[in-house]
């Protein structure tokens, strides 16, 4: 977080797809962060309670990767959204189409456009974080490191 920028206490709002979605929702429940909403695209996150902070979780039926995450549990704080694609098919290089992020691209739009109450607070969670401008978003890729590596860097271990 400090190298994206943020200080401490300062709100945000975490984003993440696939497992992405669960470092999110967990972000979420961190009560030493100030995290005012997450969102998880495909994420399995039905087991995750984000301790009152409130959280959008996408899927599509058809993806497999949300399914991992168990039958879940009801938490008042998740909006659980769904959009079915249909027939899908795996092809080359895109073994599963409903877990691609351009699809769930395609439903966050449609998320966008909805009149559902809820999904309207939401959106004034981040319309008030952002005061209505293109808010900054940083990008981060986990790399699993061999623990031989991180010991041998000074790193202090795994």
């Amino acid at each position: 977080m400090t190298q994206a920028g943020v200080a401490p206490g300062e709100p945000i709002v975490v984003v993440g797809h696939s497992a992405g979605g669960i470092v999110a929702a967990n972000l979420a429940a961190d009560p030493g962060l100030a995290v005012v909403g997450a969102v998880s695209l495909g994420g399995p996150v039905v087991q995750v309670d984000t301790g009152g902070t409130p959280m959008v979780s996408v899927t599509h039926p058809e993806d497999l990767v949300p399914a991992t995450g168990g039958a879940g549990r009801p938490v008042a704080d998740r909006i659980d959204v769904q959009r079915s694609l249909g027939e899908v098919r795996a092809r080359e290089g895109a073994p599963l189409p409903a877990h691609a992020l351009t699809e769930y691209r395609v439903t966050a739009e449609l998320i966008d456009e909805s009149d559902d109450a809820r999904l309207v607070a939401f959106r004034g969670i981040v319309d008030d974080l952002t005061r209505g401008e293109v808010p900054e978003t940083t990008h981060w890729t986990g790399t699993r490191v061999p623990a031989e590596e991180v010991a041998g860097s000074g790193g202090g271990g795994v």
